[in-house]
């Protein structure tokens, strides 16, 4: 017997949804709310699909979070990324599947009937399954050039960390003065550590970007970035980056 795993805030919907896969697909269906009790239930369950919503709003976080928490307990997972497919989400889906080995990205606007059609498709190993709203913004392959080891090069020295950890704290107002003052640093450093760090930035996309800009990556990417911020600054005693 399959076995899947539904990852979503919205209780109603997932619970309905699991009632019309384990009927369409004969599978047995976990059910839980959050990227934690995924990352556990996986690392249990092994779950041979995970089916994960796009956004987890009581944890302030994207599907990012749990599909990295779902790899790195149970890697023969296939991953799922369920979607609106509004533009506010957009950049975390496309971070999701150009990073993450996810197999298909499916809308929310499909009828559960044909959501569960698209997810027998895939327990039966179909791939690169792409649902319309998504076509114009993911691309067909993804870019040999973006890894989730090459987060390692956005921290290349403390001072680096250092810049990242400010903008990853939502303490800290994202203006020059603000993230200089918090790093400890002088504002033309922030400004150089940022110029340092451009041409990384251009491989995930971010050409030129705002501090405001990084921000939001970091925060989306946190769980792939935050583990290179907090080694540089465990090794030189500094504090470790908050959330």
């Amino acid at each position: 017997m399959k076995r899947l795993l539904l990852v979503d805030e919205a209780v109603g919907f997932s619970e309905l949804f699991a009632v019309a896969l384990r009927d369409g697909l004969d599978a047995a269906v976990d059910v839980v709310a959050g990227p934690d009790a995924a990352g556990a239930v996986a690392a249990a369950a092994r779950p041979h699909v995970a089916v994960v919503d796009d956004r987890f709003p009581a944890f302030d976080c994207s599907c990012i979070d749990a599909l990295v928490a779902i790899r790195e307990r149970s890697p023969e997972t296939k991953l799922v990324v369920l979607s609106r497919g509004d533009a506010a989400i957009v950049p975390a889906v496309r971070d999701a599947w150009e990073l993450l080995p996810v197999v298909a990205v499916l809308s929310r606007t499909r009828t559960v009937e044909d959501l569960v059609d698209a997810l027998r498709t895939v327990t039966e190993g179909g791939e690169g399954i792409v649902d319309a709203p998504f076509r114009a913004v993911l691309p067909e392959g993804r870019p040999s050039w973006r890894s989730v080891e090459r987060f390692r090069l956005l921290v290349q020295h403390l001072g680096h960390a250092k810049l990242w950890s400010a903008l990853l704290d939502p303490s800290v107002d994202i203006a020059y003065q603000a993230v200089a003052a918090q790093c400890g640093l002088a504002v033309n450093t922030i400004k150089n550590y940022r110029a340092q760090l451009l041409p990384e930035l251009s491989v995930h996309g971010l050409d030129d970007p705002s501090l405001r800009e990084m921000q939001a990556f970091a925060h989306r990417c946190r769980v792939l970035l935050r583990p290179w911020v907090d080694a540089r600054l465990d090794q030189s005693g500094e504090p470790a980056a908050s959330t």
